[in-house]
Order: C-alpha cells, then sequence, then structure tokens
C-alpha cells in the first residue's frame, strides 16, 4: 500500500494442536510460540509492517487472559507492529506496547449474539503506518442492530 509493504499472519489454538502441522489437511496456522517468532522474523524480512491476528482468550471477558496478554508481547517484541485478538466476542483493552499496539479483542462486528450490550459492540481500528511506525490510532465503535446490521456508533 503506497509502497509500504504489509504481512498479515494470523494464528489459534482453539482446535487440536495437530490441525497445525505441515502435513495436515485441512491444516490452520497453530498458535505456539516458536512458530509464532519464526513467522514474524520471515515476515519483518520482507515486510514493511506485520500485523498479527489471534484466535485465543475466554469467551464474553472483560478482560484478557495471561496468555492473550503474554503471547501478544511475545509477537511486538518478535517485530510485529500490530496485534489483533478475536475471540472473546466483546470488546477488550487496547495497549501500546513497546513500539507497537495490541487490541485484545475487537469485540463483535457482525454476529448474531444479541443477548447483551456487550455482545452487540465492537470497534474498528484505523492505524496509520509509516515504515518503522505507528503514527495515529482512530478507534471507531460499532453497535450490531437487532437486525444485525451493523452500526458506526455515535
Amino acid at each position: 500500500v503506497r509502497g509500504i509493504k504489509i504481512v498479515f499472519l494470523a494464528y489459534t489454538d482453539l482446535v487440536a494442536p495437530s490441525l497445525g502441522g505441515v502435513e495436515a489437511q485441512p491444516a490452520i496456522s497453530y498458535l505456539s510460540k516458536e512458530i509464532l517468532q519464526k513467522d514474524i522474523h520471515d515476515a519483518k524480512a520482507r515486510a514493511d509492517v506485520v500485523i498479527v491476528s489471534i484466535h485465543t482468550g475466554e469467551e464474553y471477558s472483560l478482560e484478557p487472559t495471561y496468555k492473550q496478554q503474554e503471547f501478544s508481547k511475545i509477537a511486538i517484541d518478535s517485530g510485529a507492529n500490530i496485534v489483533v485478538g478475536h475471540h472473546s466476542h466483546i470488546v477488550q483493552r487496547l495497549e501500546h506496547y513497546g513500539q507497537g499496539l495490541i487490541a485484545y479483542s475487537l469485540g463483535n462486528f457482525i454476529f448474531d449474539q444479541n443477548f447483551s450490550q456487550e455482545t452487540m459492540q465492537g470497534i474498528i481500528l484505523k492505524v496509520i503506518v509509516n515504515r518503522d511506525r505507528i503514527e495515529n490510532v482512530e478507534i471507531i465503535p460499532t453497535l450490531i442492530s437487532s437486525g444485525y446490521q451493523v452500526l458506526l456508533k455515535k
């Protein structure tokens, strides 16, 4: 994008680890410290910005688990610029860590969980990056309507 190379990496640990094997069919990117660090190192050799998506944590928890925090910080320490988490189905906090940004959970964007205010909310992140740093972060709150449509919260 405009001369900046961006790599997206995505992981989960909410399935059997065997699905993360090289020979697995179907396969996923299983969340492990060694794989995460190697992938980010390889990505940084080819890209200016590395964004990591992590699907882990506890559903409906307002706070990120220790594991969410640990792996997000490992990702930033390994060279990722942005970590975006999801699985809790509710918005969790953002954290500026080192030179990076961690969004532990963006909440729900489009989902049929209308049983609580928390599950009907989400956020969109608008992140402006330069080749070597995050210049600006804008949080755009969203709501899911009773018809499961995304609305920008005013």
